[in-house]
């Protein structure tokens, strides 16, 4: 009885032990979530923001980014087609930010691919609701992700083709 016991008590230490390692340690795929949580976080905002908190934002998701990073998205009728450098982006998310009723931003469809212990690539679908949108927003985006200092950053965002009807 007391052998059992003492098993069960291992086995519960040992099943601790993984988890609490597993909550200090995370993997990679885990620390590429919570990024791309950040990243939908702070690219929404409400409508009644001061300029402060504007600016906070747009530094907020600006540091998501690599300082080199790139951002190739077609976004026929926004006017917009490649955004390099983290100021740039953090200068694009401020104008967003300047924009009535303001915004929400989903990831969705999420699929991670750990290259290396540097590099990563995540396929995912975008939906932006609000604002200047008349209708939801919505675009499948291929991310090159960077580890920089131990930390996940995004490098590039591309837009994946969008198939036309011929008719």
């Amino acid at each position: 009885m007391k052998r059992r016991l003492h098993i069960a008590l291992a086995l519960a230490l040992l099943a601790g032990g993984w988890l609490g390692w597993k909550k200090l340690f995370p993997g990679d795929e885990v620390l590429i979530g919570r990024l791309l949580d950040d990243v939908a976080r702070t690219a929404s905002f409400g409508g009644q923001q001061s300029p402060l908190a504007r600016a906070a934002g747009a530094a907020d998701l600006a540091a998501c980014f690599t300082t080199n990073a790139l951002i190739q998205v077609d976004s026929t009728g926004w006017g917009l087609s490649a955004v390099r450098g983290r100021a740039a982006i953090q200068q694009l998310a401020l104008a967003a930010r300047q924009q009535p009723g303001g915004l929400t931003v989903r990831f969705g469809e999420i699929g991670i691919a750990v290259k290396d212990k540097l590099t990563a690539d995540v396929r995912l679908v975008a939906t932006a609701r609000g604002g200047a949108l008349p209708e939801p927003f919505h675009r499948e985006l291929r991310l090159t992700l960077r580890k920089t200092g131990g930390q996940w950053l995004v490098e590039k965002v591309e837009a994946e083709a969008v198939l036309q009807r011929v008719d």
